[in-house]
C-alpha cells in the first residue's frame, strides 16, 4: 500500500499514514484477542466493544474476508505472478507497481489469523456477548437489531444488562415522566429478549470509574452471581439461510398448531402465540422479504421469509 501511494506521488511519511486503512487498529485488536486466548495468562478477557454498527462490521469481517480470499484472492495472485516478469522487463512505469508474491503470502497468513479469531469468538463454550442497553426507545431498538445480527453471525448472547435505571427512591415529580417511560421500555426489553437473563443497574449519583466504583456497579448488577459464568445456553432466535430466502427460528415453549399469529411490518417481525408475544427486529437486508408462513417443529417455531 505504501509503495502504491508513493507511486502516485505521495511523500513517504504521508504514504505510510495512508496505508493504515480505517478500521485496521480494531482489526489488530481482534488479533490481540486471539493472542491472549492462546497464551492463557488470564481467567477472562473482557472487550468493551465499540458502537453497535462498527462492532458488527468488525465481527462480520472473518466471513467477508473468507469470501474474498476464496473467490478473488487466487485469481489476483495468479495474474500478478504472470504479469510481473513482463512488467519488469518492459519497465512499465505508467502502470502501478504490482505486489510481490510475499504480499499475497502475508495476506493469506493475516486471513488465517483473523479466521482463527472468528473461531474463538463464535465458540459458545469460550465466548459470550453481553448486551448493554438503556431503557430508551432508540437504544432498545438498536440493541434488538444488534442481537439479531449477532445471531446471524453465530455470536452467543448470554445476558442483557439494562443500565442507568432511575431508582425508586427518586420521588421528584420532575422525573415522573422518565420513570414511566423507563418502565414501558423495560417491559419491551423483557418481551424482546426473554428468556435471556436481564440484569439491571440503577443510575448512580456519581460517575462510575475507578475500582471502588466498578466493584459497586458489579455488586449492583450481579449480586452474589459469578460474572464469569455462562448465564444462558442457546439463543432466543436464530436466522438460517435457506433456498430463496431465510428462516427465522424462535425457541418457544410447547405450542399448539393454529395458535400462531404472524405479521411483518418492514424490519419488525411480530409473532403472537397464545398470549406469548415476540418482536424480532430483522437486518436491513431482510426488510424487503415477506413472511411466507410458519411451522411448528417441536419446541421451535420456524418462520419462512421469502421474496415477493
Amino acid at each position: 500500500m505504501t509503495t502504491l501511494f508513493e507511486w502516485q506521488g505521495t511523500n513517504t511519511i504521508a504514504a505510510e499514514e495512508l496505508a493504515m486503512l480505517p478500521g485496521m487498529d480494531e482489526l489488530f485488536g481482534l488479533l490481540m484477542v486471539r493472542r491472549h486466548h492462546e497464551e492463557g495468562l488470564y481467567d477472562a478477557l473482557v472487550v468493551d466493544a465499540a458502537p453497535t454498527g462498527e462492532t458488527l462490521r468488525l465481527l462480520s469481517l472473518p466471513d467477508q474476508m473468507g469470501w474474498y480470499v476464496e473467490k478473488i484472492f487466487p485469481v489476483q495472485r495468479s495474474a500478478a505472478k504472470f504479469v510481473r516478469p513482463f512488467a519488469r522487463r518492459a519497465k512499465m512505469s505508467a502502470l502501478p507497481p504490482l505486489p510481490e508474491d510475499s504480499f499475497f503470502g502475508a495476506l493469506q497468513r493475516f486471513y488465517d489469523s483473523v479466521a482463527g479469531v472468528g473461531e474463538v469468538l463464535t465458540d459458545p463454550e469460550k465466548t459470550s456477548v453481553r448486551l448493554v442497553t438503556n431503557a430508551e426507545k432508540m437504544v432498545v431498538a438498536e440493541s434488538r437489531r444488534a442481537y439479531t445480527y449477532l445471531n446471524l453471525y453465530d455470536y452467543a448472547v448470554d445476558a442483557v444488562v439494562v443500565n442507568r435505571l432511575l431508582p425508586e427512591t427518586v420521588s421528584d415529580p420532575y422525573f415522573k415522566g422518565w420513570q414511566e417511560a423507563q418502565a414501558r421500555h423495560l417491559a419491551s426489553i423483557e418481551e424482546a429478549f426473554s428468556p435471556l437473563p436481564i440484569f439491571k443497574a440503577r443510575l448512580f449519583e456519581r460517575e462510575m470509574y475507578g475500582l471502588e466504583a466498578l466493584n459497586a456497579l458489579a455488586q449492583e448488577v450481579f449480586g452474589e452471581e459469578d460474572p464469569l459464568r455462562r448465564f444462558s445456553q442457546g439463543s432466543t432466535h436464530d436466522i438460517l439461510k435457506v433456498d430463496g430466502g431465510y428462516e427465522v427460528v424462535l425457541n418457544l415453549p410447547p405450542i399448539e398448531k393454529g395458535s400462531v399469529d404472524l405479521s411483518k411490518k418492514r424490519a419488525d417481525l411480530m409473532v403472537r402465540v397464545s398470549g406469548y408475544r415476540r418482536n424480532v427486529l430483522l437486518p436491513d437486508s431482510m426488510v424487503r422479504l415477506r413472511a411466507a408462513g410458519a411451522r411448528i417443529d417441536g419446541d421451535k417455531l420456524r418462520i419462512r421469509l421469502a421474496n415477493g
